[in-house]
């Protein structure tokens, strides 16, 4: 005998066919369809519409009417929800139902996070080392009916390590590794991409949603962050517990939405210039990315400058900057000075698709770049024209450099504040100090720094470094004993971590492996360990906030851990 079904209201035909789309569509398109329903039901009342139903009530909508669409819909609650008793009450409908699902839909709570892999912003063109502002987790999801697949989570760092957007790439990870290379390289980044321990992917990932939670943001909802939460968090639950996840910062620090906002008002041509190589104007040219990428910003600033209300090139614009501005300014050599005219075409036509200007605007403004093209490029060898170029570069070069010896500068010592106050006073010979070290690791502590004594002797004997390394050393050794005692709970070796230290403070200081300095062989024959330490090290970098960089680069940013020569280097940065 069948059961009776009520008549449907059109509110609930609606849901039914969101279900039978997603039903038909890519795969977890009901997963990720109901972990949005679960998001916005677990929201507090003030943010939901009054008359929005609760789960309990949709449940038992949902079992009131027995179809493909609501079975697909009960099946994936009852995986996602933490709430026992109702996922119990669902399956014990669910046993009594026959309906054929797709396997990623029947067998959802076999879907697992099969790889994950940390991207952080790297070196850019000019070779600044920096602390990025954020990362992506590319957290790869492999089950039954699930093709390859790639869930990317935005963490910004500058909200408190928070999650702030959620994508999902349908290609695995290697694929969505080797797209996101291409897309950064295009601004001069090279992103460093690290594979990550899954309880340290969890301890991360669990870190950032709570962060997103519980932190006065302000952040408003994206396409599809916050509505994978639910799914995100029954993931990670497979996960295994005791990583170690994103340091904390300094919620004073932290920014909001507003401050967000008021950044975004100050649109400048470096704004603009990106938008361009973005969009498909930019990205339709050929030619060297280098100079397509300095013309933009060469023609975003003149621009801006120019015309700062509305993006409109007139006849007398094109001609100005073609005769006046672009000789000087574009590289001198042949074929890269004669392709400027093309992209100066494709940046008009990109300023007034913006400005939606009519068509006619534009072509009358592309017909005065071929009218004055002739004099553009006869202006090549002009001797006045390459007079002004030399002097124009030359002082671009200056420029440019004073500002990435300041960038560096700040860098190496963690902040404008402390480039404010640095001296390059020698540290003093201080002891290893314990306070807020746990009890039962203090032996093991101690001993480690024991090695780490006798490995700075051996290696700076007579150097004149020997005191303040050891300093430096010992800081660091109790810093990370702090941060995270279970590292030394461990099966670690002491000589393995005693390395590590050593190694961290010598790449730090430019003390070790670099040209007139002890090599990295010596180092570990002085501690005995027949591995190179830096995986290890890279295990305490993190836990003091400090991760390693690309090519075994470190960046200690405090100068309580600068050597005095290192602090004299920072500051002949700044000299003129």
């Amino acid at each position: 005998m069948r059961r009776h079904e009520p008549a449907l209201s059109p509110e609930f035909q609606g849901v039914l066919e969101e279900f039978r789309s997603a039903l038909r569509s890519e795969p977890l398109s009901v997963a990720f369809l109901v972990s949005g329903m679960l998001d916005l039901m677990a929201s507090p009342p003030e943010e939901n519409d009054l008359a929005q139903p609760s789960l309990l009530d949709l449940v038992e909508a949902f079992m009131s009417v027995s179809v493909a669409e609501t079975t697909a819909a009960l099946t994936v609650i009852a995986t996602l929800t933490n709430d026992e008793l109702m996922a119990t009450r669902i399956r014990r409908e669910l046993a009594g139902r026959r309906h054929p699902l797709p396997a990623d839909v029947a067998e959802l709570d076999r879907v697992t996070i099969s790889r994950t892999v940390r991207m952080d912003a790297g070196v850019g063109s000019v070779g600044v080392r920096r602390t990025p502002a954020d990362a992506d987790l590319l957290l790869e999801l492999s089950g039954p009916g699930v093709r390859p697949m790639t869930l990317i989570l935005h963490v910004d760092h500058r909200y408190g390590s928070l999650v702030k957007d959620a994508i999902p790439v349908p290609e695995d990870v290697s694929s969505t590794i080797t797209r996101l290379s291409e897309i950064a390289g295009r601004d001069g980044i090279t992103p460093v991409f690290t594979e990550m321990e899954p309880a340290d992917a969890r301890a991360c990932i669990e870190g950032a949603i709570a962060a997103y939670e519980t932190l006065d943001h302000g952040l408003p909802p994206q396409d599809f962050w916050p509505i994978l939460r639910p799914l995100v968090c029954h993931l990670v639950r497979d996960l295994p517990l005791g990583g170690v996840g994103f340091p904390p910062g300094d919620p004073d620090t932290f920014m909001t939405y507003a401050d967000e906002e008021d950044d975004e008002d100050d649109f400048d041509s470096t704004d603009l210039a990106h938008d361009f190589l973005e969009s498909e104007d930019g990205l339709a040219l050929t030619g060297s990315e280098e100079v397509v990428h300095d013309l933009a910003h060469s023609l975003a600033t003149y621009a801006l400058g120019r015309m700062p209300d509305e993006l409109r090139w007139k006849p007398d614009d094109v001609r100005d900057v073609l005769t006046e501005y672009l000789p000087v300014v574009a590289p001198g050599t042949g074929e890269d000075y004669a392709m400027v005219p093309e992209v100066l075409r494709a940046f008009i036509r990109f300023c007034h698709d913006e400005e939606d200007l009519p068509r006619p605007v534009t072509r009358v403004a592309l017909q005065a770049v071929d009218r004055w093209r002739p004099d553009y490029l006869a202006a090549q060898h002009d001797p006045v024209v390459m007079r002004k170029r030399s002097d124009f570069q030359r002082e671009l070069l200056f420029a440019g450099l004073a500002d990435y010896r300041r960038d560096m500068a700040v860098t190496l010592v963690g902040s404008e504040e402390a480039l404010e106050f640095l001296d390059d006073e020698p540290l003093p010979d201080e002891e290893l100090d314990l306070d807020g070290v746990a009890p039962d690791i203090g032996a093991r502590v101690r001993s480690v720094g024991a090695l780490v004594d006798r490995a700075v002797e051996t290696l700076y004997q007579g150097s004149g470094l020997e005191v303040e390394l050891r300093t430096v050393c010992r800081r660091i050794l109790a810093r990370v004993a702090r941060a995270d005692s279970d590292l030394f709970r461990g099966r670690t070796r002491n000589e393995t971590d005693a390395a590590a230290i050593v190694w961290i403070a010598g790449r730090g200081n430019e003390t070790l492996g670099v040209s007139g300095t002890p090599p990295l062989k010596h180092l570990m024959a002085a501690v005995g360990v027949r591995v190179s330490p830096a995986a290890r090290a890279g295990v305490l970098l993190d836990a003091i906030g400090r991760p390693k960089g690309p090519w075994g680069t470190v960046t200690l940013a405090d100068t309580d851990l600068l050597i005095s020569a290192q602090r004299r280097f920072v500051l002949t940065l700044l000299d003129d």
